[in-house]
């Protein structure tokens, strides 16, 4: 990892790897990578837009995540799938999930430089090239700890995240949990090498705690918008609004359009396709359009959001985890996500009319 490039491809593989949960994803990788990034001239900018397109267009194409786990249950919920077959219907959208997939293929061409920087991206990239990898704007956000160690080893990096994905995924708990099981295997693992002192571990622990009191505190405005949406019916109005644009043909493009604009709008990933997939899954049985291609332009549209939304919980961890505030991580990563969904938009209007 000595060059630009391998260094961000590298960032992207260890998103791929880590495939449980947006949230897991984005905290593990941002943090662990931000070095790095710093070391090759890359803006923490990049480095955050690199991480947020492994969360959850990740999760969404993989159907051992927490993503198909739910999306499988609101599947046998609204009866397009028998109990037990929820998952089989998500794995046979997969395919037409456009959105994670172009997601992936910008992400891939713009580390390649084969798509040029865009937006306030390429500012963020011409401050990194002259030694700034943070914006002075950013300077409060980056938070590094003090001290450290004069020897290390590899281990000492790769140990607490796999114990992390190991919890989490073996024993099936939150985030949480798997995280307190992880501090306590890293503080043994530590400890064992006299790398720190207890002092100084528990300050770490500690320090990390208060720094995530500000993006906490960001998601959970958040979470109040998407609940005054819920009150107000929002998600329910506009589907109504426009079932009349819905046809066979155009349903799986609409339903991708309506449904990522809300879930963009309201920081509401999940919540609102409680509302709308009773709705529309039974407009789609209606007028016979394909089933798995409605499904995964509706769970593109959730990624959509998940990546896009400037105070959506994918985009603020991420942001935290690079060291830069939400909105210039939103900002420039915009373009991108914008290039993802016209693309997608368009694909799934063809493959609407063929299928």
């Amino acid at each position: 990892m000595h060059s630009k490039k391998g260094t961000l491809f590298s960032t992207m593989t260890l998103g791929l790897a880590i495939f449980i949960d947006d949230y897991l994803n984005a905290l593990t990788i941002g943090s662990s990578m931000r070095k790095a990034t710093d070391r090759v001239k890359t803006s923490r900018e990049f480095l955050a837009y690199v991480v947020d397109s492994t969360a959850a267009p990740v999760c969404i194409i993989l159907p051992f995540s927490t993503w198909a786990v739910f999306f499988a249950g609101l599947l046998e919920d609204n009866k397009v799938a028998e109990k037990g077959g929820g998952i089989d219907l998500f794995i046979d959208s997969i395919p037409y999930m456009l959105y994670a997939w172009v997601c992936l293929a910008v992400v891939i061409l713009a580390i390649a430089g084969k798509i040029p920087l865009l937006g306030r991206m390429k500012d963020a990239e011409r401050r990194a090239e002259s030694g700034q990898v943070v914006s002075d704007a950013d300077a409060a956000y980056n938070v590094e700890m003090e001290g450290g160690v004069e020897k290390s080893h590899t281990l000492n990096f790769f140990v607490p995240i796999l114990s992390l994905i190991f919890f989490t995924w073996y024993f099936d708990i939150d985030i949480m949990s798997g995280a307190m099981a992880s501090i306590f295997v890293t503080l043994a693992f530590f400890g064992i090498q006299r790398l720190l002192s207890v002092g100084e571990m528990f300050d770490g622990i500690l320090k990390g705690f208060v720094g995530m009191i500000m993006p906490l505190g960001t998601l959970f405005c958040g979470f109040m918008l998407a609940e005054v949406n819920d009150a107000l019916g929002t998600t329910e109005y506009v589907i109504n609004a426009t079932t009349a644009f819905m046809t066979a043909d155009m349903l799986p493009m609409v339903a991708f359009v309506v449904m990522a604009a809300l879930a963009f709008a309201t920081a509401s990933f999940w919540g609102i396709f409680v509302v709308g997939m009773p709705i529309i899954l039974p407009l789609a049985l209606a007028v016979d359009a394909n089933i798995p291609l409605v499904v995964g332009a509706m769970i593109s549209a959730s990624a959509f959001g998940s990546h896009a939304c400037f105070y959506g919980d994918s985009t603020v961890l991420s942001a935290k985890a690079c060291g830069i505030s939400p909105m210039s991580h939103a900002i420039t990563q915009l373009p991108y996500a914008l290039l993802g969904g016209a693309i997608s938009a368009a694909g799934f209007l063809a493959l609407g009319i063929m299928l």
